[in-house]
């Protein structure tokens, strides 16, 4: 019965350390699961902020090609005037040419 008594006091002695162990092992995961929980935000959040970065990029991006067409269409415009200013010119030019000087 002394043996007995003796060993379930061993196991119970070996039980009671391995509860503590794991006791120690689910705090360590516990403490593991809100570093990695802190990560997970800090991500998220620098991920928001990229996205609000982008997004500011893209309206920079779309500001810049709504100026390169209204300048295209200047450029044409300019083009034109440019083009109407010659044959006004050469019209002139050919005017002055009937003119003779005395």
């Amino acid at each position: 019965v002394k043996a007995l008594i003796l060993e379930s006091v061993d196991k119970v002695s070996s039980g009671n350390g391995q509860v503590a162990e794991a006791g120690e092992t689910m705090t360590q995961i516990v403490a593991n699961n809100d570093e990695m929980t802190s990560l997970v935000k800090e991500i998220s959040n620098a991920s928001q902020e990229q996205s609000i970065g982008l997004a500011e990029i893209n309206q920079a991006i779309s500001s810049m090609d709504e100026m390169i067409q209204r300048n295209v269409a200047l450029v044409a415009d300019t083009s034109a005037a440019s083009e109407t200013l010659r044959q006004q010119a050469a019209e002139l030019r050919d005017m002055v040419a009937t003119f003779k000087l005395h």
